[in-house]
């Protein structure tokens, strides 16, 4: 799930105190709760426990940039194989 914010909201202050709860311990339980997803945050139960992280098991970050040959490798692999 991803938060979005306006551009010059008409309450910016209110805008800011939403965003905090909602990334707070209560926000992220309810939503994980609500939504059946999962809250990168540790101190939050899980949502989907079918889609949960491992412990212990090292995952591969796409959105490093470290990682990025990686995945432009893949993605040229896979433009190969589909016509």
């Amino acid at each position: 799930m991803a938060a979005a914010v306006f551009k010059n909201p008409p309450h910016p202050n209110a805008t800011k105190v939403f965003v905090n709860w909602l990334l707070s311990k209560a926000g992220q339980t309810l939503l994980a709760t609500e939504l059946k997803q999962n809250s990168a945050r540790k101190d939050v139960p899980v949502g989907d426990p079918d889609t949960a992280p491992l412990p212990g098991t090292d995952y591969l970050h796409l959105h490093k940039e470290v990682n990025a040959p990686l995945l432009r490798e893949a993605s040229q692999a896979a433009r190969e194989l589909v016509p």
